[in-house]
């Protein structure tokens, strides 16, 4: 069926290929599994806030840190934050008004 699993759409998460220009996606498109569980739900639900490139890269970031990273939650939620001072995702609670 053209390669595209069934039931996504293209662009979807997981699907393998980037979103269509103009649909950003939002949050990590892939975690490690052992990465989330050190996560709280605070923590999981900032980078669902932030471009999926971006959420990413922090995730990508905090898996090759690996256990030198005392406070995983902590460590996502400063880098949120520092992605957001530079733009990449509009401020928790909307932003606008």
């Amino acid at each position: 069926l053209g390669g595209l699993p069934l039931g996504r759409p293209p662009g979807a998460p997981g699907d393998g290929m980037p979103p269509p220009m103009g649909m950003g996606s939002m949050g990590p498109t892939r975690m490690n599994p052992d990465v989330r569980a050190r996560l709280d739900q605070g923590a999981i639900q900032a980078l669902g806030e932030l471009e999926s490139s971006e959420a990413d890269a922090i995730a990508m970031r905090l898996e090759q840190a690996g256990m030198a990273v005392r406070n995983p939650s902590a460590y996502v939620h400063r880098a949120v934050n520092n992605a957001r001072r530079r733009g990449a995702a509009p401020p928790a609670g909307g932003g606008m008004g």
